[in-house]
């Protein structure tokens, strides 16, 4: 309301409700300029869903009522905090709504509906869980409720809700037994050879600084994203970039030396979502992969093991700087850097030696029965002080194992054209009981093709038996 009764203009005017759907889109100059000048909102980059909910809660009255669809990223994301602040300290959260499908066919990104009431009395946020088939809500259940001055009393703002109230408790347990991963590795992007800042249209359309062969010691084997996955590191032999404080986006040369991990910056859609691998060779990479040099105690190889298993990507998912979604799944430099790592006491003496440990585990592994490995794990596990340090050696000694055995399965030749050959002498498939039995039956429907019969340029017939 903005007059009462007698047609005065009211103190404090403003509508009882604002409702919408504002448009989800960044801006360039020269509104860019002047919504920065104009609202307190405006961060790292300018959406105009960001000004418009601050606008759609400066026009609201006291208690007034507030409910927008806009997308969940903003919840998490580092670069989002001043908008965080602005509607946590001016409005009480009353609800988040998330939805399990798309709602907007043309939309790439998840939305919410936030429900605020203009308020300086916050109490708790309830977050829902919508149950939906495109546009139509199907059924809706509360998941948890979050504090809102909890909320504002942390450095980041986050209103986190992709957790059940149960996984919260359980997170919370995790931290308390953990270490951050940036107190005990150094973490960062890899390189960006161009820019339109520091580079010429030409040199950047014909790529100055690379080469499909090492011309000089200045060029260093390049990988990209696609070169990383679980234990493996494969460089496609073909892409060298020339190292120096030429390229755009430059890194000492640590972190393209020393034993390292690197991480994929797109995440998968499996239940590993991150796909990380050991190194000590010199590769420079691209900024689609991440690196981690450990600066402690803590084993590189043992971190691998940790951030490469399922319960380090359940974590990830719930706890990630932005949410993520099928659509840009990636893990960044900030999201490292907070994913909590087991604690180790390096100091702790226990009566199992890795050598058990490891014979427990190859028991495991010809039998099928974790029973004994679990047992004697559990025995040993401290989640008050930190875990002994036979299991950091444990686990780093398995990532050996690991890594082999991803490099002799990619050994494997698997295209089968590589088999097919010349019939006339014989079979040139590797032997086997299997493949054996199907030549024997195949030679019994159809006559073997001779030497005389063979085609002149010696590629077999296309119906020959593979």
């Amino acid at each position: 309301m903005f007059y009462g009764d007698g047609g005065g203009r009211l103190e404090d005017p403003g509508f009882d409700a604002v409702i919408g759907n504002p448009p989800y889109v960044e801006v360039g100059d020269p509104i860019e300029e002047y919504l920065r000048g104009t609202f307190e909102v405006s961060e790292y980059f300018v959406d105009l869903f960001h000004v418009f909910l601050e606008q759609g809660v400066q026009l609201l009255s006291e208690d007034g009522e507030f409910g927008y669809i806009v997308p969940e990223p903003w919840l998490t994301m580092e670069n989002t905090r001043r908008l965080r602040q602005f509607v946590l300290t001016n409005t009480a959260v009353e609800q988040v709504v998330r939805f399990e499908k798309t709602v907007f066919d043309e939309a790439t990104v998840d939305t919410i509906i936030l429900t605020l009431r203009k308020t300086d009395n916050p109490g708790r946020v309830r977050v829902l869980r919508a149950e939906n088939g495109g546009n139509q809500i199907q059924g809706v259940t509360e998941t948890n409720q979050l504090d809102q001055e909890s909320l504002l009393d942390t450095p980041q703002k986050r209103i986190e809700v992709r957790q059940t109230s149960k996984e919260t408790d359980l997170l919370r347990h995790i931290r308390s037994a953990s270490v951050q991963l940036d107190e005990i590795a150094d973490v960062s992007i890899g390189i960006q050879a161009y820019n339109r800042s520091k580079h010429t249209e030409e040199q950047i359309e014909n790529r100055i600084f690379h080469a499909d062969t090492q011309e000089s010691e200045e060029y260093l084997p390049e990988l990209s994203g696609q070169d990383v996955s679980r234990y493996s590191v494969k460089h496609d032999g073909e892409t060298w970039v020339k190292y120096g404080d030429h390229l755009h986006d430059y890194r000492p040369m640590r972190y393209f030396s020393a034993p390292r991990i690197l991480v994929r910056e797109i995440t998968s859609s499996g239940r590993h979502k991150i796909h990380a691998a050991y190194t000590e060779e010199t590769y420079c990479n691209y900024k689609t992969i991440l690196n981690i040099l450990p600066t402690g105690d803590y084993s590189g190889k043992y971190l691998l093991a940790i951030l490469n298993s399922t319960a380090m990507s359940w974590i990830f998912l719930r706890t990630s700087n932005k949410v993520v979604s099928d659509t840009f799944p990636r893990i960044s430099v900030t999201d490292l850097e907070g994913l909590n790592v087991p604690l180790i006491d390096f100091e702790k003496s226990t009566p199992l030696s890795e050598q058990k440990l490891t014979e427990l585990f190859e028991g495991y592994l010809r039998t099928g029965d974790s029973a004994p490995l679990r047992s004697a794990v559990s025995d040993i596990v401290d989640f008050s002080s930190g875990h002994p340090g036979v299991l950091h050696d444990f686990l780093r000694a398995r990532v050996d194992d690991l890594t082999d055995w991803q490099e002799r399965r990619s050994s494997i030749d698997v295209t089968l054209l590589n088999y097919l050959g010349n019939y006339t002498e014989g079979p040139s498939l590797p032997i086997s009981v299997s493949s054996s039995r199907r030549r024997r039956t195949s030679s019994m429907r159809r006559p073997r093709t001779t030497r005389s019969s063979a085609s002149a340029t010696s590629r077999p017939s296309a119906t020959a038996p593979a």
